[in-house]
């Protein structure tokens, strides 16, 4: 039985179901045999660890991530499981793979964004966004999906942003409720695109559902906690979404499995036979007959088949029923009473022989005799109850003796015949006859254990023979309450009940730990996501002028000349330093400097935003580098000077030049339209022109 915490569940092409989780790592589940096999370590024998994230490619591939961010890939017939090694990003932690239309994988990396690796060579390449939305990170990437057009949605904290990954061009998707982007500040469990409608289905942590619709994303549906709508979804953790072919949502959350449906969009919960149903789901997934298969914490697998409503257990179900039934139904007919209990239907069958006012009464019935044959019994108050041979008469135990009365219809006071009797337990020997020697009105017998006993009496008329004929009588000694199945039952009842609000004290306690473990994890996973943007933000951009640091800027000039080289685009580069610094900051002080220095920087990137992509770095003291990637040919020499213009603009005053003297810069040009191919020589040419604008007065520029 699976009894494991389940946290990944893929189908394959043939509808067979793949499983990752605690130990054991994997299961795999044939969804025609329908029996399981399961894998725990590689083909090496190393283990796989606990499976967080499952792809399929269309080779028939599985692509498995663990707990600790490795890699592992196996063919979907043999199971021989290998780690890959990622060739070109060191020390690094996958987060999830998703299989992309080319054939390749899509990977994001823990604080290193996203890649794509060719699914062969296992070769990675960065998937770059030059010019995201302000605020907008990607170094910390949750959850990924490759669009039809083959355009990439990403999710992070920050939202979801639509990226191309060829030029890095992107749009941002917003679902805006009272001024709030619900899309944002949460963390996403899960993205599935609905083709047919063209639209998305995002499940989050504490936002529940959300639909969006790519074409038109204003037109968004947003199925949040609100007990008064019918179409309304938890706000709690909604962590897998699947799509059946009819086009219904299938929703797996922390209070069980919901459905929304494609025409109505009303949200209902999984009806089934098992109360496996209520409980925190983990994955979902659709098998090949249409089946819905999910997981369920420390309880297992399941599946739903929609059109039966019948919920089959793949796993262990121990405590899983649907508990007793708390009360008792009794109802009477004539001289039968029947108890309905909570563990089933216990018949009691009681026959009232007299209206006996203590129950622990003994036998008061008047017995009448003639001719030695026994023909009608008397209760207490005269009124004849008939009989017949061989009758049951059921006797409540009281401890004591159990007397008869008898008489003999139309007898006289002078009748003087006799009378005997024997006893024995039913099943035994018979005993020996007993006469009664006097007063033989009354027959007493002793206290008799439970259990059933034969009563039989005999006559002989005065001074004749003994009849042949006798009267038997089955006596059914019930026995004491302590002493019944019901008794029994009811000690079982009450030991069942305490077991069960024991267990029931015990799930809730742990559901609610489990929760509070969630919140505080998800809690540290966002301080966590809000150091790493700060430490990615240390170590790109330059701490004093709020532009791109000299690392940085120059990996930015390799990838934009490579780009260059595969587009064929020209790459610009300006080298901009500016004149007489030194003496300024002689003259003002370190201070006045750093101020000018921050003010020539925002300069250069605001002129940079008037005239499209691009990307400004300081290279150090008062030296700063700009790079364009232009489409088509450009006018190199006008928009350098227009740089020039704009920091002359600024009229900061430079007295030591004269005392309506401006501080100016000057600037180097290069291209690869007309230099050198390789980077080190294409900033060389630019610095060597920067210094001959400087030779030449400086305040201008030269190509």
């Amino acid at each position: 039985p699976i009894t494991t915490m389940m946290f990944a569940i893929e189908r394959a092409r043939k509808g067979n179901i793949w499983l990752g989780g605690q130990y054991p790592s994997l299961f795999y589940f044939d969804s025609h045999q329908r029996v399981f096999d399961n894998i725990i370590h590689t083909a090496s024998g190393d283990p796989l660890g606990i499976i967080v994230d499952i792809s399929m490619t269309d080779d028939d591939r599985i692509w498995l991530t663990n707990g600790s961010g490795e890699l592992f890939v196996a063919h979907a017939d043999n199971f021989d499981f290998v780690k890959v090694d990622l060739k070109g990003i060191g020390d690094h932690k996958v987060v999830l793979t998703r299989p992309l239309r080319d054939g390749g994988l899509l990977l994001t990396i823990a604080g290193k964004g996203a890649w794509k690796m060719d699914a062969d060579t296992f070769e990675v390449t960065r998937i770059k966004v030059p010019d995201p939305p302000p605020g907008f990170e990607l170094n910390n990437i949750a959850m990924a999906l490759e669009l039809p057009d083959r355009r990439i949605l990403f999710a992070s904290l920050d939202g979801l942003l639509e990226v191309d990954p060829l030029t890095g061009d992107n749009h941002q998707i917003k679902a805006i409720v009272n001024g709030r982007n619900l899309l944002a500040g949460t963390i996403h469990n899960a993205i599935v695109h609905d083709e047919r409608k063209n639209r998305i289905h995002v499940g989050m942590q504490n936002a529940g559902l959300i639909s969006v619709d790519l074409a038109d994303p204003a037109n968004f549906v947003s199925y949040r906690y609100d007990r008064n709508e019918p179409n309304s979804l938890n706000s709690d953790y909604v962590r897998d979404i699947a799509l059946d072919d009819d086009g219904n949502i299938w929703a797996a959350t922390t209070m069980g499995i919901a459905r929304i449906d494609a025409g109505t969009g009303v949200v209902s919960r999984l009806a089934g036979n098992h109360r496996i149903t209520e409980l925190a789901s983990y994955c979902i997934t659709v098998d090949h007959a249409g089946g819905i298969v999910f997981s369920v914490p420390a309880i297992g697998v399941g599946r739903l088949d929609p059109a039966a409503g019948q919920i089959d257990s793949f796993a262990s179900d121990s405590g899983l029923g649907s508990g007793m039934s708390a009360y008792a139904n009794c109802e009477s007919h004539g001289d039968l009473v029947v108890i309905g209990r909570p563990f089933g239907l216990t018949l009691m069958v009681y026959r009232e022989l007299d209206d006996y006012r203590t129950p622990s009464d003994v036998v008061a019935s008047i017995v009448n005799i003639e001719s030695g044959n026994l023909q009608a019994l008397l209760d207490t108050e005269g009124r004849e109850v008939p009989v017949w041979d061989a009758r049951t008469i059921q006797i409540g135990s009281s401890g004591g003796s159990i007397r008869l009365r008898l008489a003999v219809l139309g007898q006289t006071p002078d009748w003087n015949g006799r009378i005997a009797y024997r006893l024995y337990e039913a099943g035994g020997h018979q005993s020996e006859w007993s006469e009664l020697d006097s007063g033989w009105e009354t027959l007493s017998l002793p206290a008799l254990p439970s259990g059933d006993f034969i009563l039989q009496l005999k006559v002989a008329e005065t001074g004749g023979r003994w009849n042949s004929r006798t009267q038997t009588i089955h006596l059914n000694i019930l026995p004491k309450f302590h002493e019944t199945s019901l008794f029994y039952l009811i000690v079982a009842g009450v030991c069942c009940t305490f077991l069960f609000f024991l267990y029931y004290w015990r799930e809730q306690y742990q559901r609610r730990r489990q929760i509070e473990l969630e919140n505080a994890v998800a809690e540290h996973s966002g301080k966590l996501l809000e150091a790493n943007r700060q430490l990615e933000k240390l170590a790109t951009i330059d701490p004093l002028t709020g532009v791109l640091n000299r690392r940085t800027i120059l990996d930015h000039a390799a990838d934009l000349l490579e780009r260059s080289r595969t587009m064929g685009r020209e790459l610009v580069i300006l080298f901009c330093d500016i004149d007489w610094f030194k003496e300024f900051n002689d003259d003002r002080g370190h201070l006045e400097g750093d101020r000018v220095l921050r003010q020539v920087s925002q300069t250069l990137l605001a002129t940079l935003s008037e005239l499209g992509n691009g990307v400004v770095g300081r290279m150090g003291g008062e030296e700063f580098i700009i790079l364009l990637l232009c489409e088509g040919k450009v006018d190199r020499k006008a928009i350098a000077d227009r740089f020039v213009r704009a920091v002359s603009d600024l009229q900061i005053p430079h007295p030591v030049l004269s005392p309506d003297g401006v501080l100016t810069i000057s600037i180097g040009v290069a291209s690869t339209e007309d230099g050198p191919a390789e980077l080190d020589a294409l900033i060389e040419s630019a610095d060597s022109k920067l210094y001959e604008a400087k030779r030449a007065g400086r305040a201008r520029s030269i190509l």
